[in-house]
């Protein structure tokens, strides 16, 4: 994720007048994939998000709530993605 300075500011603003949105993110699974995004998405600057994920990753075993671990069977399908990143 890339903020602007503008962003930031936005967002710790948001939070200073805000504690309970900080309150209910304290013991929230998977905070830091949402926290950021939703006030973002929810403010004057949600016209400027570019919703491209850069990260690749695979979800082929639906069966749980994490994606696989990659190891070095997964090099070809990571690197003939357009991801700069691969978790």
């Amino acid at each position: 994720m890339v903020l602007r300075k503008e962003h930031m500011i936005y967002i710790l603003d948001y939070v200073d007048r805000h504690p309970k949105y900080l309150r209910y993110f304290r013991n929230f699974n998977c905070a830091d994939e949402s926290f950021f995004q939703i006030i973002l998405l929810n403010s004057k600057f949600k016209d400027e998000i570019i919703n491209k994920c850069q990260t690749y990753v695979d979800w082929t075993d639906r069966g749980g709530p994490r994606p696989n671990f990659l190891t070095s069977d997964d090099l070809d399908a990571i690197m003939s993605s357009d991801c700069l990143f691969a978790r």
